[in-house]
């Protein structure tokens, strides 16, 4: 019943859940408080919730999520901007197109603004899809913590996830850019 030193080591009695167990080591004077058990030293006991360690742990790997979060929020709103400038444009043109003459080349302009216009919906779908991903990463990260899963697989494969999205807007962006700049002449 006692330890090495030969004092018995104070420790108050937890009520362990079922899931989130964690194993934790006496050591000699853990627990102040008055309790009604005690163990010796070596022995084990389990605790619940969350550890200081695992809590830092967890945020410290969701800072690279957090950044992505912060890209791809920052990058959705490039996307609207360019996406109300070409809706802008476009409408610009509907209103001309009585006046000119030349209705084939407005109806050209009209139908490239609108391929403009879908590439860039495609890229903010896409880049939406991205956040809510990542933003999965750190929720998923902080419950299996919790709850003392292993989310190694879970986080790694919703940050794939993520990353794929984004590259496909990327991808959107990119097609959207090299048919403004093919059809740019038109417009000067």
């Amino acid at each position: 019943m006692y330890g090495l030193s030969g004092h018995a080591a104070p420790v108050c009695r937890l009520r362990a859940r079922a899931v989130g167990r964690i194993a934790v080591r006496v050591r000699r004077g853990a627990c102040n408080a008055p309790c009604s058990t005690t163990f010796t030293e070596g022995d084990i006991m389990l605790t619940n919730g969350l550890m200081v360690d695992e809590l830092s742990q967890v945020i410290s790997q969701s800072t690279g999520p957090a950044f992505l979060l912060g890209a791809v929020a920052a990058f959705v709103s490039a996307l609207n901007v360019r996406l109300n400038r070409v809706a802008d444009h476009r409408n610009a043109l509907l209103r001309v197109e009585g006046d000119d003459l030349n209705g084939e080349r407005l109806q050209e302009n009209r139908s490239e603004l609108t391929l403009r216009a879908k590439l860039l919906s495609a890229a903010i779908r896409n880049a939406v899809v991205s956040g809510i991903c990542t933003t999965c990463v750190v929720i998923v990260s902080f419950i299996s913590a919790g709850l003392g899963f292993n989310h190694a697989w879970g986080a790694a494969v919703l940050f794939i996830l993520a990353l794929g999205f984004f590259a496909a807007s990327l991808g959107c962006l990119w097609l959207e850019v090299r048919t403004a700049i093919k059809g740019s002449h038109s417009f000067l």
